[in-house]
């Protein structure tokens, strides 16, 4: 054989020994680092910065430590709300929570809630980060208007631990 076939063929038994056998070829490769950012956690909370206030059906204040209920009395219970919702999708609920009172007064019902912002009707089974703020909670108290005789006479309905609880809502 001559030198030359003799070279290329050792040439192609040691490639094909590389690549079967084992070797390695170079390859080219690349990395790189990137920065996605930092996640943040929102915020869910609430407090109160002043007491409520009750007053009459009609918006007469009056000092619920020595008012005397009436059959047929109906009372409202105002309370302000600091409400902090901090969350692209937070959502939330807010309710008056401990109202299982101590209720002496015969057939009377647990008090309706209503919430307003600025002025504005909220639902509070669906609060959002555009609810932060204040929030006003409007508790009614309606006295069993068909009480008869001295049913109920010098009883007493405790409403001692009442509060308000802002519970997120997963969906």
């Amino acid at each position: 054989m001559k030198s030359m076939t003799k070279g290329a063929l050792a040439i192609g038994i040691g490639a094909a020994m590389l690549l079967g056998g084992g070797g390695t070829l170079a390859t080219w490769n690349a990395a790189a680092d990137v920065a996605p950012g930092t996640i943040t956690a929102g915020d869910l909370n609430l407090g109160t910065t002043k007491t409520g206030t009750w007053s009459t059906a009609a918006g007469a204040p009056i000092d619920i430590a020595t008012y005397r209920a009436v059959p047929g009395d109906v009372l409202v219970f105002t309370q302000d709300i600091n409400v902090t919702l901090t969350g692209d999708q937070l959502k939330a609920k807010l309710e008056m929570s401990n109202v299982a009172a101590v209720n002496k007064f015969t057939g009377s019902a647990m008090p309706t809630v209503t919430y307003t912002q600025n002025g504005k009707a909220v639902d509070p089974a669906l609060l959002t980060k555009d609810n932060s703020g204040v929030i006003t909670a409007k508790g009614t108290f309606i006295f069993n208007p068909k009480t008869e005789g001295r049913a109920d006479a010098n009883m007493t309905l405790a409403l001692n631990k009442v509060g308000f609880t802002l519970t997120q809502v997963v969906s």
